[in-house]
């Protein structure tokens, strides 16, 4: 089912079922291209290729012809067995904007959330105000693909659209907005958890990952994780990513909150071999020897004294509770 009209606008797919074989080429479920208003609600795909794929045409389309896709909405939709769940492009010269797909499950899919463009769809093929949330994943062989040097159309393996170089921005060079992906988890995946190119000339501006959760199936075999030149099957493997601005400020975040940790854990091995080499760790174990050479009344005093040793020694306790 696709929409081509131009500029149609309030658009409703409620509660439909769509399918289509498995090995069945072409056969996207719902393709709204340059549309606004647009939701998807309640709906089970299971086809050939994309499930929902989001467009707004083509560069040599006149630009009246190809506004941006806007507004759209995508929940309660049960995805499985497609090339890709939900899917922003190829053909999006004309942008999209202001999408949500929420609070949905993806089956046995090749690719969950996928992001799809490539040098000549143009400057004004922006994806902006981009979220991903509440979504569950499960057989998902790469849950999350954003990739710049899709190899579609006849041209799509030329050294333009296949070149990993810098070349001059035009109006041919596509943009990358901010995209959050909240509230995921994807079980048994097989290729990556997420497989992110930029362009060089033109980066992804910032990706969001907030509560995302992937785990591994234990057979999990070799699988191209997007379908460009020199992108070679893998297994197993993080998050592959490559000319992003920003990625994922939580991240980060969580980086700087460990790094804290790991000073004080540095700084308390420090301080316990400041201990051991003044003698004063001997010193408490003869006090204690003092009190009772009785191995478990020596334990019971040091059950006791730990919640101190805890609060009180270094801040945070930890010389103490290593020593």
């Amino acid at each position: 089912l696709s929409l081509h009209d131009a500029l149609p606008i309030y658009v409703d797919a409620l509660c439909l079922s769509i399918e289509g074989p498995k090995n069945s080429h072409n056969t996207d479920g719902f393709d709204p291209e340059s549309c606004g208003f647009v939701r998807i609600l309640g709906c089970q795909f299971s086809v050939g290729d994309d499930c929902i794929a989001i467009k707004s045409g083509k560069l040599g389309i006149e630009p009246e012809l190809r506004p941006a896709t806007h507004d759209v909405l995508i929940s309660h939709c049960y995805m499985h067995d497609g090339h890709g769940a939900v899917v922003l492009g190829s053909e999006a010269a004309g942008g999209i904007k202001d999408l949500t797909v929420s609070k949905c499950l993806f089956e046995r899919t090749d690719r969950g959330l996928r992001v799809k463009t490539r040098r000549g769809r143009g400057k004004d093929a922006v994806n902006e105000g981009i979220t991903f949330e509440h979504i569950r994943m499960d057989e998902v062989l790469t849950p999350f693909v954003v990739n710049s040097f899709y190899f579609c159309d006849k041209d799509g393996k030329t050294d333009y659209v296949q070149s990993r170089e810098t070349l001059p921005v035009d109006d041919r060079t596509p943009g990358f907005g901010a995209t959050t992906f909240c509230d995921i988890e994807a079980t048994n995946c097989h290729a990556a958890a997420a497989y992110i190119t930029g362009l060089p000339e033109s980066k992804v501006t910032r990706l969001t990952f907030q509560d995302v959760h992937v785990t591994f199936a234990d057979d999990a075999e070799p699988f191209v994780p997007a379908m460009a030149c020199g992108v070679e099957p893998m297994v197993r493997q993080g998050i592959i990513a490559q000319n992003v601005k920003v990625l994922d400020p939580l991240v980060w975040k969580g980086i700087k909150e460990g790094l804290k940790i790991v000073l004080m854990v540095f700084g308390a091995f420090t301080i316990l071999n400041l201990l051991r080499e003044t003698g004063a760790i001997e010193d408490v174990k003869a006090t204690i020897a003092q009190i009772s050479d009785d191995r478990r009344v020596q334990v019971v005093i040091i059950g006791m004294m730990l919640p101190i040793f805890l609060e009180g020694a270094a801040g945070a306790g930890a010389p103490a509770a290593i020593a």
